[in-house]
């Protein structure tokens, strides 16, 4: 199963007055966290979209296998992140795995369970 991981780490969070996604739990930024989570899981590969402040964002990310997205019209919202990011997605992927950045108890093991979840809908379905 072919399952890409798309982690959405483009927003301004402008009600904060800082980006969300560099805010630290536990000593790294959430968009680390969520980062490492995805690269752990059996996801084939992790594309992280990026807008605000993502050259900070870029270098939080260092080291990680992961494909940099940039969303230019990230001020417009969240879908467009999302477009952004689908459309980086390879034709040979079965399926996606959306993700928030600021979402540190979403763990490897979410993501695990979330693609054998879709892996037994298409067993029990037959679809393939």
């Amino acid at each position: 199963m072919n399952i890409t991981a798309i982690l959405l780490a483009a927003g301004s969070s402008s009600r904060m007055g800082q980006p969300k996604q560099l805010l630290t739990y536990e000593g790294k930024s959430l968009v680390r966290r969520a980062a490492e989570a995805a690269v752990a899981s059996r996801a084939r590969q992790v594309l992280v979209v990026t807008g605000a402040a993502s050259q900070r964002v870029d270098a939080e990310l260092a080291g990680l296998a992961v494909m940099l997205v940039h969303n230019d019209d990230y001020a417009e919202g969240m879908s467009t992140s999302l477009r952004a990011g689908l459309k980086a997605v390879r034709p040979e992927v079965d399926a996606v795995v959306v993700m928030l950045a600021d979402q540190p108890f979403v763990d490897t093991s979410v993501i695990d369970s979330l693609i054998d979840l879709y892996e037994n809908y298409e067993r029990i379905a037959g679809i393939s």
